[in-house]
């Protein structure tokens, strides 16, 4: 700072600004540190069929009864998370084995540990027996009876389509790098589920009460219920989807569970029947939009 007659001294305005800034910094380094993960390659019961990592060759060795994949999105690329005043949460998972779920028959597995150690961009198919379709069982001409806060949640809800084309563009994103690492199907949709997650730390940071809360208060929230928000993601969504013997993909696409079964290995297939048994759970909850 500089006085009136240019002599040193004078008060630093910009003094405080400096002092939040570094201790932001540093929480967050110290966040990443405690909690970084690191993604694991998991040993496949059945070997996929495996090439050099791009989008299109890798969805269509993986899974041979593709759909025609959506166009290319323009270069839609996710904000960044780590440039934002609210660091970014360092996340950890642990995909316990399951106990053998009646009526599914599949071997058992491992506990496995996913990992991963960078916050931000991280990290298809049919032949669908429509079994049952969700009834919307709500009436949007009757405002009195859903409750204000959530109409104004029902404003913040992310455009389906805006995340699915930020997913694949971030995919393309990695398919222009020029690596040479052989995907798995369940490394594959490890990155499907990164990319979600990140859209939905993006909404979670933009919603009501939730912008109010201390800086560390969001980071705990999000560290303590960030997996049950992306199962609950995926479970709504096969909910809209309606049809049980097919899951649809975050990027739009259907995958048959017969190709889930023989193509993906124990343990995404456990994963996938588990989910599909909540959805039918769900479905006759009637959960609507509202609820979700």
């Amino acid at each position: 700072a500089v006085r009136a007659d240019r002599m040193r001294g004078g008060r630093n305005k910009f003094g405080p600004m400096y002092k939040r800034d570094r201790a932001l910094k540093q929480q967050k380094k110290a966040l990443i540190r405690a909690n970084g993960f690191k993604l694991e390659t998991v040993p496949q019961i059945v070997s996929p069929v495996q090439s050099d990592y791009s989008l299109s060759s890798t969805i269509h060795s993986i899974h041979a009864m593709s759909k025609t994949l959506p166009p290319n999105p323009a270069a839609l690329t996710p904000a960044d998370y780590e440039r934002s005043p609210y660091g970014t949460p360092s996340l950890a998972v642990t995909v316990p084995g399951h106990a053998p779920l009646p009526g599914y028959h599949y071997p058992s597995f491992p506990n496995r540990t996913i990992k991963s150690e960078y916050p931000d961009h991280y990290t298809n198919v049919h032949e669908s027996v429509p079994t049952y379709v969700y009834p919307e069982t709500y009436c949007s001409s009757s405002p009195p009876d859903i409750p204000e806060v959530i109409l104004k949640l029902l404003q913040l809800e992310p455009d389906e389509a805006q995340v699915k084309a930020r997913i694949l563009a971030c995919l393309q994103q990695e398919q222009g790098k020029g690596r040479h690492e052989k995907l798995s199907t369940f490394g594959l949709m490890c990155k499907m589920a990164d990319q979600t997650l990140f859209s939905i730390v993006e909404w979670a940071r933009s919603c009501i009460f939730f912008k109010e809360l201390e800086v560390s208060d969001q980071m705990k929230l999000l560290q303590n219920c960030w997996s049950e928000l992306l199962v609950f993601d995926h479970v709504y969504r096969q909910l809209q989807h309606g049809k049980e013997h097919s899951v649809l993909l975050v990027t739009g696409q259907e995958v048959d569970m017969s190709t889930i079964a023989t193509q993906a290995g124990s343990i995404l297939n456990t994963l996938v029947l588990r989910a599909q048994e909540l959805v039918l759970h769900l479905h006759s909850l009637q959960v609507d939009r509202q609820e979700f």
